[in-house]
């Protein structure tokens, strides 16, 4: 037994020398700090903002299925906190960000539900844009400078209401 583990660890070493990387300090600092900053983005929750410097809100109970999703002034309360968690945005209650319906029809509303793994729970940020699991963009449906403007699915363009930041 003492043989196979010392010859397994002597393997291991051959292999890790073999492939060692040449790090300087500053470089590990700034990969230290962008890993913090993911890690940050999955564990802590957050006010997410659309350009108009408004809120993600939850426009009503955090816990109930079917909640309307709109955007409203940032005021750091549990409604508007949010995190990415496998592919999906959970909010503070441990709902997930839906869409009501279609996932790849422009317009359909988006609201708050029991997480799963469908796609009309599936987000990616890409380019600063909240992109759902059929293609579309999480949009403000109209002003982004609007306290309760209606939050929905929508093609995708460079258009400020698709703009969204942690």
């Amino acid at each position: 037994m003492w043989k196979m583990i010392a010859s397994l660890s002597m393997t291991a070493l051959l292999i890790s020398t073999a492939h060692a990387i040449d790090i300087d300090k500053d470089s590990l600092a700034k990969i230290q700090e962008e890993a913090k900053r993911e890690v940050d983005n999955v564990i802590n929750l957050k006010p997410l903002k659309v350009a108009g410097n408004l809120c993600l809100d939850v426009a009503g109970d955090i816990h109930a299925n079917g909640t309307n999703v709109h955007i409203f002034g940032c005021n750091d309360a549990p409604n508007q906190k949010w995190r990415i968690d496998a592919g999906r945005m959970v909010n503070e209650g441990g709902k997930c960000l839906d869409v009501a319906g279609d996932v790849n029809a422009a317009g359909t509303n988006v609201q708050i539900f029991d997480c799963n793994d469908a796609p009309n729970q599936k987000w990616r940020l890409e380019g600063g844009r909240l992109v759902n699991g059929g293609g579309k963009c999480l949009d403000a449906a109209g002003d982004v400078n609007a306290a309760g403007t209606n939050v929905q699915i929508f093609d995708c363009n460079d258009a400020p209401n698709q703009k969204w930041a942690f």
